[in-house]
């Protein structure tokens, strides 16, 4: 498919207040992320990029690039933070990002990162996704705004091939499909000196010792060049980071020659301006697949036959409904809300007073991220947690999450939180807001330094 020219710059709007300063943090040396010694952001001012270099420019190696028209698409609620780096650190040229997403899934983790790679200055952001994912559930309008002040530029990933530019800095979001789908690419640009950063979401498969694990050519892919400082390992959870810095060096065969600092970065982003809970009718809400392996289904509709509570559940997802049994006493309390749209998914369940994550395997809190845990961030909607959940996902605290009690069920919690009305549910709400920004923000700032790493690298 010919290329497209890109699209005429996007007028920068009026720049917003500078942000607070960030604490300085001592360098330290890291064999794994070797941009954790490089100096610390020290301030975070607001700024705007310069429009991107087109195709050819001087300084840039640009892909061709496909343009998504962006004029049927409302501008941002308000405009987009820009991460401009301290005095302290050299200002860097212009960077190519490559944000690789090559499966059907994962396009909620593709956005909030595509959002944070926009919102740096002086960066070339092209997403290389596969045809079908990009197109389903109404996401492609979605990464046109997430991509705002640039225009988009997406190519289909089978089309990636070794010559299709010189990135600098490459994010796989779907690390083993990733890798194997463009893994002659990927070779080729880590021996031109690209810097690789990847996803771990099932952190307990990605075992050399286990004659099953699913991704034994994937962990023997990454590790020369693990080795080598050029590829780095990320994940969505604290709890999911500490596992792979405990695990993974016996998991890789490295033992102690590679220490496994895995950071830990948001997949969360804002989906709109605010939206207010359903106040006539409080509902609390399960997102997700509906797949009972994942969710405890089960026991949550055994405990609205036990406990009878005033509000509906609603399910919003895609699947098959037969797999879940909902007993016919409870029908009408459960309501179906099957394959939403991204938007209205996201804004239904901002309308609810809580998640009930309901996980049914305990990897969710040792080794895995709930992907529930970031709808609730993105729809600024509280999760309803015990203590054993809020000690894995540590990125919350009490004020921003509703918390189960010692001696309650998940629906007897949601029942007694359902009389506290709109304005403790707003209140809550808000919280998870401010979370969400501060989320948001610890990414743009990360990936700068990232990226103020790679090219000290090179000219040092």
């Amino acid at each position: 498919m010919e290329a497209l020219p890109l699209a005429a710059p996007v007028a920068a709007p009026a720049p917003v207040a500078a942000a607070p300063a960030a604490a300085p943090v001592a360098p330290k040396a890291d064999p794994v992320f070797p941009h954790a010694g490089s100096k610390p952001l020290t301030e975070n001012k607001v700024d705007f990029p310069a429009a991107p270099v087109a195709a050819g420019a001087a300084g840039a190696a640009v892909a061709p690039s496909k343009v998504v028209p962006v004029e049927a698409i409302p501008p941002p609620a308000k405009p987009p933070t820009i991460v401009t780096p301290s005095a302290e650190l050299k200002k860097r040229d212009l960077m190519n990002i490559y944000l690789i997403n090559t499966p059907r899934y994962h396009f909620e983790v593709v956005l909030p990162f595509l959002r944070a790679f926009s919102s740096l200055p002086d960066v070339n952001v092209t997403l290389w996704a596969g045809a079908e994912g990009s197109s389903r559930f109404g996401v492609g309008p979605m990464l046109e705004a997430e991509a705002r002040p640039y225009p988009l530029q997406m190519e289909y990933s089978s089309n990636l091939t070794e010559s299709s530019g010189d990135p600098d800095f490459i994010f796989l979001t779907s690390c083993p499909e990733d890798i194997a789908a463009v893994n002659s690419s990927l070779t080729a640009f880590l021996q031109r000196g690209a810097h690789v950063q990847c996803i771990v979401h099932e952190a307990s498969k990605w075992d050399l010792r286990d004659p099953n694990t699913p991704y034994r050519d994937a962990i023997n892919y990454m590790v020369p060049w693990i080795r080598k400082g050029q590829w780095e390992i990320v994940t969505l959870s604290p709890h999911v980071s500490n596992y792979v810095g405990e695990k993974f060096p016996w998991f890789f065969n490295t033992g102690m020659d590679v220490i496994y600092r895995a950071k830990v970065l948001h997949p969360v982003f804002k989906i709109s301006d605010e939206v207010v809970v359903n106040e006539k009718d409080p509902f609390a809400a399960i997102p997700g697949k509906y797949e009972p392996w994942r969710r405890n289904y089960k026991k949550i509709f055994e405990q609205y036959i036990q406990y009878k509570p005033n509000g509906k559940l609603h399910l919003l997802g895609s699947g098959k409904k037969s797999l879940l049994q909902v007993p016919p006493e409870i029908e009408k309390q459960i309501v179906f809300e099957r394959g939403l749209t991204f938007p209205l998914y996201f804004n239904h369940i901002a309308q609810s007073i809580t998640i009930i994550p309901t996980f049914a395997t305990p990897e969710y809190t040792l080794n895995q991220a709930s992907s529930s845990v970031a709808t609730a961030i993105i729809a600024s909607t509280p999760l309803l947690v015990d203590r054993k959940i809020l000690k894995a996902y540590s990125q919350f605290d009490e004020s921003t999450v509703w918390l189960q009690q010692d001696d309650e069920s998940e629906i007897q919690a949601f029942s007694r939180i359902s009389f506290l009305g709109p304005k403790a549910w707003m209140e809550k709400k808000r919280n998870v807001e401010r979370l969400r920004e501060r989320m948001m923000d610890e990414n743009c700032q990360y990936f700068e330094t990232v990226l103020q790493s790679i090219w000290a690298r090179r000219h040092n």
